[in-house]
């Protein structure tokens, strides 16, 4: 598993972080741990949320809800979601 840095805001995808893209059957994402503004805050989500960005559609979603939370994100840590995906012992909240 390898760990990653908090990227700011919602621009590019930095190139090492594009190795922790796995295929989901309908493209590539990656998990992320992401920060959000006091506005998404005060429509009821917490500061942390647990997503995933999109790589083919550059959005990020929220596991949570299903909403393209990408105007919102002040900054995401990718999570290496390969690791994840493919051990069952693991549950990861939807």
């Amino acid at each position: 598993m390898k760990s990653y840095k908090w990227v700011e805001g919602n621009g590019d995808i930095p190139t090492d972080v594009l190795s922790a893209a796995y295929e989901t059957g309908a493209g590539k994402a990656i998990c992320a741990v992401c920060e959000v503004s006091e506005e998404l805050q005060k429509q009821g989500y917490p500061k942390l949320v647990w997503a995933y960005l999109d790589v083919d559609y550059a959005g990020m979603i929220c596991r949570n809800t299903g909403r393209d939370i990408s105007q919102y994100v002040v900054r995401w840590l990718p999570v290496d979601g390969r690791l994840l995906k493919h051990d069952d012992s693991l549950e990861i909240p939807v």
